[in-house]
């Protein structure tokens, strides 16, 4: 199948393309336009794609965004998370692709409740990024036909290590504190709930969705992750102290948290069953461990990585690329 990949050098991407290449498809790629680390130069920017670029492929799969972090300017999240991604899906529509794939978040629930956010539970997006994934779910609902077939993916909060790291995503940021600082801060008062996934599972299922039958994944939303991989930020914290061999632990702001979320990830289970996930925080954490010493992160990369979501932010709005 010859597939589309959005930012195929980004966290996600520079994993998910050399699998969907092993498993025999062809994949063409388009760079992020307000990527400012290692750009993507010789590649086209999702703004300038036209609907001859999309001739004969047969998919989309939409990864190329930033994150969703509170820091994040609106003017961003638009241009990033709604404006990038409608017109992606109109072009691929108007080309003729069958499939496209949209990679959005568990963090469209907002704050969890009592019960475990599934895909039935209304949304109730807290940041701008949220606002408009959630934006995007509903726009792509609105132009699928018998023609078009969009598949929503809301995906837990990635970790794991990737050819390009990224450190805001809190497992992910706490061993990397804890490889540099031999310290690990710890949100709120450590009580607040997250759902993880590793970032390779999270690959295998946007595979398994892409290798589906279009009568199984039609307009489809799916949770992405595993029901007992929901931890407490302080749970999170212990895992990676424990691999770490860390005895530092603090909190950033003590007393304030908020319930967090927990979510059920039994309905992609339930529609693919041989989707199984081989990585827990424990072997995810000792992994990240394996890396740093490997690749012998120092402290500017480090920080380098963690900044490179807000240099990416504040270039686009001093140029004019995004107005503020």
């Amino acid at each position: 199948m010859k597939v589309l990949v959005t930012d195929p050098e980004g966290y996600i991407g520079s994993l998910l393309v050399p699998s969907l290449r092993r498993r025999g498809h062809q994949v063409v790629s388009i760079g992020h336009r307000d990527r400012v680390i290692s750009p993507c130069s010789h590649q086209q920017q999702i703004g300038q794609i036209a609907v001859t670029d999309l001739q004969g492929v047969e998919a989309v799969i939409h990864t190329g965004e930033v994150s969703t972090i509170p820091s994040v300017h609106p003017a961003i999240a638009c241009k990033a998370h709604y404006q990038d991604a409608m017109n992606l899906a109109n072009l691929a529509k108007t080309a003729g692709v069958r499939r496209f794939i949209y990679l959005s978040s568990c963090e469209v629930y907002g704050e969890g409740g009592e019960e475990y956010a599934t895909e039935e539970s209304p949304v109730r997006p807290l940041t701008p990024c949220a606002t408009y994934k959630t934006l995007v779910e509903t726009d792509l609902q609105a132009i699928a036909s018998v023609e078009f077939s969009p598949t929503i993916l809301r995906s837990a909060i990635a970790f794991g290590a990737s050819p390009r790291m990224q450190f805001d995503a809190v497992l992910n940021n706490m061993a990397g504190l804890a490889w540099m600082t031999n310290e690990i801060k710890i949100p709120g008062d450590g009580h607040s709930w997250c759902p993880l996934v590793h970032v390779l599972h999270l690959c295998e299922a946007i595979v398994c969705v892409l290798e589906a039958a279009r009568s199984l994944v039609h307009q489809q939303i799916f949770n992405v992750g595993v029901t007992a991989h929901n931890y407490q930020l302080i749970e999170i914290a212990g895992i990676v102290a424990d691999i770490f061999q860390v005895e530092r632990l603090s909190f950033e702001q003590k007393g304030s948290s908020d319930r967090g979320l927990f979510v059920s990830f039994d309905k992609i289970s339930q529609f693919f069953p041989d989707l199984r996930c081989e990585w827990n925080p424990q072997r995810g954490a000792q992994q990240l461990l394996s890396f740093f010493t490997l690749t012998n992160l120092v402290p500017s990369n480090f920080l380098l990585a963690r900044s490179a979501r807000s240099q990416t932010q504040n270039y686009s709005i001093s140029t004019g690329v995004i107005a503020s």
